[in-house]
This record gives C-alpha cells, structure tokens and sequence, in this order.
C-alpha cells in the first residue's frame, strides 16, 4: 500500500472519515521512519476542489495527531495538472494548513497537446515550462514547495529533447520551489 498511490472517490457517507483514519493508521506506524514522505493519494477525481481539500486536510490534521513530522505533498483536483492549476480551481480552492509546516503541493504535467502523455505530439519547446511556472508562482506566493510527480514526453518527437532540456533550465532555476 505505501509504495501505491490510494484513488479516492468521495461517494458515500463515511468515506471521508475512513479516508482520515486511513491516514491516522499508517502515521502511527510509520512516524519514526524520516524516509517516509506522504502522497496523499493520485489526482483525486468525482468531486470539487474544496470537497477535495476538505478531505486532504482531515488527511493532513490526522497525520500530524498520529505524530507524523515527514514532508505531505497534497494534488488537486482535474488530474492535478500544472498546467491547470489556477484554472482548474486548485488555488482558489487550496485552504491547507500543517501545524508541521512540511506541506507541499504535487502535480502533474506531460508535454504532449493535451498534457495527458497519450500521445507522442509536443506542443512547443517550451510547452513544460508554459505549464509549471503558474503552479510554481503560485506555489512560491504561498511559500510552498512543488513536487513535480509525474512528467514525461515522447522520445520520438523531434522536439523532445530540447522541451526537456528547456523543462529542466526552468526546475534548476526554480529549485527553492520545485
């Protein structure tokens, strides 16, 4: 389980309390480990933004009761796309606190037309940094770190490796946030 993102659906009564002592659970156990960083699920999807952040902060406060000091990365919603992050309602949404103050937000991007990574088309050479530097501005305002958790672009589009190197200059430029 800890080597898997969990997928949450918000669909019933009771869900959202077995999410926070999920959290509850695995923080008592593994408080001690300073290896141990919490990913508090993969791009959580069939509610808001502020259901989602709802949930994410009961996750968060249960964590820290449990005793757990280690670093939570939060996604948002609409497949926690960097690219989206303001549009989609994440920030306006993002209401999170840590009593630890070892919060951070995690996204995801792909460089192909759609930022799915379903196909092999990249949209520009400077597509993966058009799409973080709204999350990472952002993340900044709010003195938060990004973890850029899933990336990627197809090798065979001819302009692959200079988007990626592009993506890379603009993280290494970045690296107080990302």
């Amino acid at each position: 389980v800890l080597g898997r993102d969990l997928q949450v659906r918000f669909i019933g009564e009771g869900v959202a309390e077995c999410f926070e002592n999920l959290y509850w659970n695995l923080g008592t156990v593994f408080k001690d480990y300073p290896l141990v960083q919490w990913g508090l699920t993969n791009e959580p999807v069939g509610m808001t933004a502020a259901t989602w952040f709802t949930a994410a902060q009961d996750a968060i406060n249960a964590l820290r009761a449990a005793g757990a000091k280690q670093t939570v990365w939060a996604p948002g919603i609409a497949y926690t796309g960097a690219g989206t992050w303001v549009s989609s309602g994440n920030a306006t949404a993002w209401n999170l606190v840590d009593s630890a103050n070892n919060l951070g937000v995690q996204v995801h991007m792909y460089l192909d037309t759609n930022s799915g990574g379903g196909d092999t088309s990249i949209v520009d050479v400077n597509i993966g940094v058009t799409r973080l530097k709204p999350a990472v501005d952002w993340a900044r305002s709010k003195g938060l770190k990004v973890l850029l958790a899933e990336t990627g672009v197809s090798s065979t589009n001819p302009l692959a490796q200079q988007a990626w190197n592009n993506l890379q200059t603009y993280i290494q430029a970045n690296a107080d946030v990302v």
